[in-house]
Parts: structure tokens; sequence; C-alpha cells
């Protein structure tokens, strides 16, 4: 028969672990939604025109910073053409993007080579 300081234990120690975990999880939701008022979604209607200067990527959604001033978010999008294929794994600091507004195409110049990206607005 377990004792009360066995079930103290064993309850204690799920309630840590479970207090724990609400913390982490609380964590990361409050950074990210932090990251999604500063980094506002870029659209059709936007433009883009620098050198990636830092970016963070949070299941597939690219957080980008360009010329360490704009700051836009990029959901996943990617093109088959390319290897690696999704817009967040071909990126580079000192990568060149471009995107003219009206247009749902991002230009990356990445390494002498040009690759292009289509908007994703109905995810």
């Amino acid at each position: 028969m377990k004792s009360f300081w066995d079930y103290f234990l064993i309850y204690g120690s799920a309630a840590v672990l479970l207090t724990i975990l609400g913390s982490v999880m609380l964590a990361s939701d409050y950074y990210y939604s932090k990251m999604e008022r500063e980094y506002p979604l870029l659209t059709r209607l936007n433009s883009l025109d620098g050198v990636i200067t830092d970016f963070v990527v949070h299941h597939k959604h690219t957080y980008i910073q360009v010329d360490s001033t704009v700051r836009r978010m990029i959901r996943p999008i990617k093109n088959d053409q390319y290897k690696p294929e999704y817009f967040h794994k071909l990126i580079n600091l000192q990568d060149s993007v471009v995107k003219e507004e009206g247009s749902k195409n991002i230009l990356v110049i990445a390494d002498g080579k040009s690759y292009v990206f289509e908007l994703n607005e109905d995810y």
C-alpha cells in the first residue's frame, strides 16, 4: 500500500512538470504573438527591396528584416523548381529580396542566382 508521501511525490512531480510545460507554452505564444505584431504580413499591396539582415523561421512562416529597418512576415511559400523548394530554407543573410507593389512575386537573389516565389494569399 502506498503512503501519503508516495502519492505526494507522484502527483507533486506531475504538477511541477505540467506547470513547467504550461509556462513554456505561454512564453512561446507570447514571443510569436509579439513577432506577428512587429512583423506585418507581406501582401500583394506591399513593396520590398533590399538585403536580408535578419530572419526567424517558425512553422515555415518567415519573419524577415530587410536593410535592418523593414520587417515583414511571409507565409509559407514554395517553388517546386528549386532545391530547397521552400522560401525559408533557401534564403540566407545578405541575400537580396525584391517585391514590387501590386505583384505576387518575390525575387530572391542568392549567390548570383535568381529565384522567384509567389505569395500564398490563400493560406
